[in-house]
């Protein structure tokens, strides 16, 4: 089972961690880490690094989400894209984690992650417009 990263502003990830536990219960190998106002960046990726890298030493592969691209959580793993081994997924929303979560149970990373980006667009509906339809 692949291990997961949550990097995000303020408390999101852990909040989305303790939501995907009311679907699929207590989870392993997830872990969250939170940007806050004035907090040390690079000590919070430092730490992720070293998680990322002990992971990789027990053969562990690791998926990191963080919620906005080019924001400082997305900019901060990017940073280490070139010196450790694991997939980065940006624009996070709740639905996405629960598909990683479900697929995490029966496939490993590399099957885990084929359209996820797709599992997110397609989680954004514009209710009054399908209201509308339904209604016709």
């Amino acid at each position: 089972m692949f291990k997961i990263i949550l990097f995000m502003h303020g408390n999101l990830a852990s909040e989305f961690i303790r939501a995907s536990s009311l679907v699929f219960g207590e989870q392993k190998d997830m872990e969250a880490y939170g940007l806050e106002l004035g907090c040390d960046v690079d000590g919070l990726r430092e730490r992720i690094r070293t998680s990322i890298v002990d992971s990789a030493d027990r053969g562990q592969e690791v998926l990191v989400l963080t919620d906005l691209m080019n924001g400082t959580p997305f900019n901060s793993i990017m940073q280490l894209e070139e010196e450790c081994s694991f997939r980065h997924f940006t624009g996070v929303n709740f639905p996405l984690l629960l598909e990683v979560l479900n697929r995490r149970m029966s496939q490993d990373l590399a099957s885990a992650i084929v359209g996820l980006d797709e599992v997110a667009r397609r989680s954004i509906y514009d209710c009054d417009a399908f209201l509308s339809q339904i209604a016709l």
